[in-house]
């Protein structure tokens, strides 16, 4: 369509005055370019209902419109084709003249912002009789969008390399929950050293095992024993004294040098496979070190780094401790030490073997020593409590051996709430108690109690105290003195207690010719190796047996109680635990039934094993309870 020229009007012609012009809405006073809605200044806006009344046309130049024009110019109209109204639907108008000559050239120049969208016939945009709305925005200026550099980088290689790094992070998180969750324990129970707790084996070497059939048992025979220890649940070896010695075994504490091996069980070379077949069965080896001979005849101890003094008798101990903890052996059960406990350099030594085992065991386990219960019973009656012996002796020995006479059921109760109420129960840092019922100065349970099998009573007693449990070696199979009716070895009733061990119908002591050094004892026809086995796998799964008692604000409770019921008959031994089922142990060590109402105590629980006519996880109730002679039964209370 042709544009159609604007011809200005003066105002004398067309208005007669000011106020007249001041009403039309063309001739108004225009904004200054600068702050024109239209102006470059401004951004991208819509266009607006600007609505204008009709003026006058210049007939002049209708003319110079060409045949088209009188289809656009009717009376009153105006000439400006329709534009698009946003919102309201209305028609913007351009006059075709103006008042004045000033008013024309400010609308010529505000027109002069306007583009070809400004005149778009609305009618395509009727629909049903109504004006539809119209958003079409446009922009002044041609200006090109900057090209920035990320545009052009490699976004496909990107968003592969991201999805890789997503995946591989959520991998690594699932491998580190499931690693956290693999190292969890899975229970709560108290940790603990090997040495405490755990089984002890005590054997005297030249009864336990002949390989070689000259009657003398040899370390060789303990080595080919290794199954049978595991199977009894051991942790802890303990040999009796291996030295050489004068007259081995008669004379067995008769040591002349402390840095070999009796020749008449063994060499080095066998002690050295021993220790390693005992570690790899993941059982430990500690050693009596018996220091009497010693004491007496120092000059010939026979360790070839030794340098005895004359200031120390016993000082020659750290050198010997430093030969065999170099080849391999985890512990010393330092005995006779009771005989030095007047000596002034007593509080030096012992602290100095103490620093010797404190520095190997930065290199393996823990290397512990053990003394007699005696010790600390002479330091406390024979020094006052401030002296220096007694602490140093419960800062440097990990365990304390205590003796239990098992004969006297009144006695014998007696007797552990002694040691229960005693110093090595007031902290627990102080050394554990080591429970033994037979040993090899001592003679044989079997021997000493009334019922038969009273012996393997007497061992669940020692199996439920708190603390670590010792066994002689025979005593699980109730083993004998040896039995010497026409009194032909009354020379060597020192060694009454170890006869030698008994194995079954597959072998003997001493292979097919059954001979021995010293004679035999008797054994009971019924083993209970699997019995006690089992009791001990569940004492290590248990905290209420195995551990010593609990602590609360820096103090110590005992979580043994053997006074809940007595008599002279029975006895009971009751361990408890926090938020644990409690354990009791009911025995009988004398020759005739005993029944009793314990429901007053107990109420009732299952049986966990023991020695007795009730089955294995069977409930029992208290009211009534049977317990012959020799039984013995633990039980699983309820809570």
């Amino acid at each position: 369509m042709s544009s159609i020229e604007l011809v200005g009007l003066t105002s004398g012609k067309h208005l007669g005055d000011d106020e007249a012009a001041a009403i039309c809405p063309l001739l108004t006073p225009s904004t200054p370019i600068g702050e024109h809605p239209l102006a470059d200044s401004t951004p991208p806006v819509l266009a607006y209902d600007v609505e204008r009344e009709p003026i006058s046309i210049n007939t002049a130049v209708l003319s110079t419109l060409g045949p088209d024009a009188a289809k656009y110019i009717e009376p009153g109209i105006d000439v400006s084709p329709p534009i698009d109204i946003p919102g309201g639907g209305k028609r913007a108008e351009l006059g075709a003249s103006l008042q004045s000559s000033d008013s024309s050239s400010s609308v010529l120049h505000d027109t002069s912002f306007l583009t070809t969208h400004h005149f778009m016939n609305d009618a395509n945009f009727q629909e049903n009789g109504s004006v539809k709305p119209s958003y079409y925005t446009f922009q002044l200026g041609n200006g090109k969008v900057p090209e920035y550099g990320f545009i052009s980088w490699n976004w496909p290689l990107i968003r592969k390399l991201w999805f890789c790094g997503l995946i591989s992070s959520m991998v690594a998180c699932l491998c580190t929950v499931i690693m956290f969750i693999s190292v969890v324990p899975t229970s709560c129970d108290p940790p603990k050293e090997w040495y405490q707790g755990s089984l002890f084996y005590e054997i005297f070497p030249a009864s336990f095992k002949d390989t070689n059939s000259d009657g003398v048992g040899d370390l060789r025979g303990i080595r080919t024993r290794i199954p049978y220890l595991k199977s009894l649940q051991v942790k802890a070896v303990r040999l009796n004294s291996i030295f050489a010695a004068d007259h081995y075994p008669d004379f067995y504490e008769n040591v002349k040098n402390f840095s070999q091996v009796d020749r008449s069980i063994g060499t080095m070379e066998d002690m050295d496979t021993l220790i390693g077949a005992l570690h790899a069965a993941d059982i430990s080896i500690v050693l009596d070190l018996p220091l009497t001979n010693l004491f007496l005849r120092p000059h010939e101890l026979g360790v070839s780094d030794a340098s005895p003094t004359e200031s120390s008798e016993i000082s020659n101990i750290e050198n010997i401790m430093n030969f065999w903890l170099d080849r391999g052996v985890d512990g010393f059960y330092v005995k006779g030490l009771e005989h030095f406990t007047s000596s002034p350099f007593f509080v030096r030594d012992v602290s100095n073997w103490k620093a010797v085992l404190r520095y190997y065991s930065t290199f393996y386990r823990p290397k512990i020593m053990m003394c007699s219960n005696t010790v600390l019973t002479k330091l406390m009656h024979e020094y006052p409590l401030e002296d220096d012996r007694l602490a140093t002796v419960l800062r440097s020995f990990d365990l304390v051996d205590v003796f239990l006479n098992v004969t006297e059921p009144v006695g014998l109760r007696a007797q552990i709430n002694g040691v229960l109420r005693g110093v090595t129960f007031s902290r627990m840092d102080y050394p554990w108690v080591h429970w033994n019922v037979g040993n090899v100065e001592t003679s044989r349970i079997a021997t000493r109690v009334e019922a038969l099998n009273a012996s393997l009573a007497a061992l669940f007693i020692n199996l439920m105290l708190p603390g670590t449990p010792s066994i002689f070696y025979g005593d699980e199979i109730g083993l004998t003195n040896i039995v010497d009716h026409k009194k032909e070895f009354l020379d060597v009733h020192h060694l009454h207690q170890v006869p030698p061990m008994h194995w079954g119908n597959d072998t003997s002591f001493s292979g097919a010719h059954d001979y021995s050094w010293i004679p035999k004892g008797q054994a009971l026809m019924i083993s209970r190796v699997n019995t006690i086995s089992n009791i001990l796998e569940v004492r290590d799964k248990t905290p209420a047996m195995y551990t010593r008692g609990t602590v609360k604000n820096h103090e110590i409770f005992l979580n043994c109680a053997v006074d809940r019921y007595s008599d002279e008959y029975l006895l009971t031994v009751e361990r408890t635990y926090p938020r644990r089922h409690s354990v009791a142990l009911i025995t009988n060590l004398r020759e005739q039934p005993q029944t009793r109402d314990l429901s007053s105590i107990y109420f009732g629980g299952y049986v966990l094993g023991g020695i007795s006519h009730y089955l294995d996880g069977q409930y029992l109730q208290f009211h009534s309870l049977t317990v012959f002679p020799g039984e013995a039964l633990i039980v699983k209370l309820d809570k």
